[in-house]
């Protein structure tokens, strides 16, 4: 992977453009995050995450977006049936916001949920949402078959924990169709509880690797690797948690972005 000089200026312009946005929020992306309750947006305690997404996705909007979304409830005790069972993964979800904002703000998208609990009893326009481990290769194939095709975004919202986001890059991103984008949110949070002594935590690999084009996540298999080495065009890293700090701390979200043509040995 060879970062290109016409990505990085797109990158430096985005990190700019919001650093200069100010609250309240005015783009439609962040009010419907904030509507949905979701915590994408600027409500309290939100990331302010769509303040990014909406300048990597508004040209996108009324294309057929295939969008898929790992982890689709947080600690909220009103999104669960019982919360203490949640991280066993036999708890019942009964809402699934994110989902939700996708679903509207992409009226033409099929919009793609996957979550280690039970959300069975959500329905949502356009969206299908599977069962499954994100920690378990497996599983994310699994998942992939029963998707079918390619798909143009992927968010990995789930444990947070690195080992977990680095299996479900490596299992994922071949999936992601060229020119897509993957996302991993909340850098800068690993549950202690989950996270493995010794990994390279993913924000350090994605920081070596948008300097370097590669990849030594110490949960990516060499196949894994060497697919994201040769695959991935551009990475990007942003903290969108404030105004201001888009450019300094760059440990809130990362963009992968798909090389469209993969270039010849």
């Amino acid at each position: 992977m060879k970062p290109r000089a016409h990505h990085k200026g797109v990158v430096r312009r985005l990190a700019h453009q919001l650093a200069r946005r100010i609250d309240p929020p005015t783009d439609p992306l962040t009010r419907l995050a904030d509507h949905y309750r979701t915590d994408k947006g600027s409500r309290a305690g939100g990331h302010h995450y769509t303040r990014v997404y909406s300048e990597l996705f508004g040209h996108l909007r009324d294309h057929p977006v295939r969008l898929l979304e790992i982890g689709l409830m947080g600690l909220d005790r009103r999104g669960w049936d019982d919360e203490s069972l949640r991280d066993q993964g036999v708890a019942h979800g009964r809402d699934a916001p994110s989902l939700r904002l996708w679903s509207h703000y992409f009226p033409r998208g099929q919009i793609f949920g996957l979550d280690f609990n039970d959300f069975g009893g959500v329905e949502i326009p356009r969206c299908r949402i599977l069962r499954g481990d994100a920690s378990k290769e497996a599983d994310l194939l699994s998942v992939l078959d029963q998707i079918g095709g390619q798909l143009d975004i992927v968010i990995d919202d789930a444990s947070h924990a690195s080992d977990h986001q680095q299996i479900s890059l490596g299992a994922l991103f071949p999936a992601v169709s060229p020119g897509g984008v993957y996302i991993i949110e909340d850098l800068f949070y690993q549950p202690a509880d989950r996270e493995p002594a010794g990994a390279i935590r993913t924000v350090d690999m994605l920081k070596r690797a948008e300097v370097t084009g590669e990849f030594n996540g110490s949960h990516l298999s060499l196949e894994a690797r060497e697919y994201l080495n040769d695959h991935v065009e551009q990475v990007a890293l942003f903290d969108s948690l404030a105004v201001g700090r888009a450019v300094r701390n760059r440990d809130g979200i990362g963009v992968l972005w798909k090389r469209a043509i993969v270039s010849p040995l």
